[in-house]
């Protein structure tokens, strides 16, 4: 029986010797350029993005009113202050050493390179999700009881605050949605957000940037705008303040803005105009700790201002379709 195996298999290498080698290697480069773009088509923090709708969040519903959602309409940011307690502040921050302190105990600090040359962004970045639990059965006292454990286990810490942080910035896009938001529909959260340390070196910042990647396909290459799609679809971003509630204007670290006298054109023309020139006075944003800063992602152009004191932001990038204008 071997045998017969054998020459069958001898058989049907002989049928196939008359393949070249160049032909094989003609053959693979569409299976391999196949794979890649698949590659950057799944490449997405949206795969188990949520509804506007499952984000519902009373802090968030008591945090924004009607003149905030009206201002954000008009000039495409808002700033609210005091968007937490002073004692959440200080419970938040307190949390945010703890995660620093338990991955630093695994031989990690928690924080990683953003992942952008170290000209343009400095900052060192943390990605954080709200503790997904499941219900598991446990013997105690000789008793069986249901208890809640983490889906995943080996997770970093996040806590109570922190996750009240969290929660409270998703929760932006269903209080826009709730309230009619005209400048964006359709919004879809990702699960996880971005907490961001620049440390206070006096040198640690990001360049002039707009949130929403509005370059065509011939600008980027197939390639780079499959890979950009995330970004191609930010329409509204919100980022809470964790820092010291006193923290002074000497210490820097503000968020420096711009907006562009036209927002109806988002070609590429129109972009290399915002990168070369200043079309409107800029303004600065001290990242008070406690303060909720919501603007519209595809309006302002801003930076991030070098600091003395180390600067923290927590961030929640709300994907949409923009309002045809």
């Amino acid at each position: 029986m071997r045998a017969r195996i054998f020459e069958k298999l001898l058989y049907q290498s002989k049928n196939f010797s008359h393949i070249r080698g160049d032909s094989i290697i003609a053959l693979s480069i569409p299976l391999l350029a196949i794979g890649v773009l698949t590659e950057a088509y799944f490449r997405t923090d949206l795969g188990d993005a949520q509804s506007a709708e499952a984000c519902e969040y009373a802090a968030s519903e008591h945090t924004i009113n009607s003149s905030h959602i009206l201002e954000l309409e008009e000039n495409g940011i808002v700033v609210i202050p005091n968007a937490l307690n002073p004692e959440m502040l200080d419970n938040a921050r307190r949390d945010i050493h703890k995660f620093q302190a338990n991955t630093s105990s695994q031989g990690d600090s928690g924080f990683a390179n953003s992942g952008l040359t170290d000209d343009i962004r400095q900052d060192q970045v943390a990605w954080l999700r709200i503790p997904q639990l499941k219900n598991r059965t446990t013997e105690r006292e000789g008793e069986k009881v249901n208890v809640k454990t983490l889906v995943d286990e080996g997770a970093p810490f996040v806590g109570d605050s922190l996750v009240h942080c969290i929660r409270l910035v998703r929760g932006v896009a269903h209080v826009l949605e709730n309230s009619s938001y005209t400048g964006s529909f359709f919004h879809r959260v990702p699960r996880q957000c971005q907490l961001a340390m620049y440390r206070g070196d006096s040198k640690s910042g990001y360049k002039r940037h707009l949130d929403r990647c509005n370059s065509s396909i011939y600008d980027l290459g197939l390639l780079e705008w499959l890979r950009l799609s995330d970004y191609r679809g930010r329409a509204v971003t919100a980022i809470l303040y964790l820092n010291d509630p006193k923290r002074t204007v000497q210490e820097g670290g503000a968020l420096r803005c711009w907006q562009p006298d036209s927002l109806q054109s988002n070609d590429s023309l129109e972009r290399d105009k915002r990168e070369n020139k200043e079309l409107n006075p800029s303004w600065d944003i001290q990242p008070t700790g406690g303060s909720l800063v919501i603007f519209d992602s595809n309006r302002i152009d801003h930076m991030v201002l070098p600091s003395t004191t180390d600067r923290y932001a927590l961030t929640c990038w709300v994907n949409g379709v923009l309002e045809d204008k």
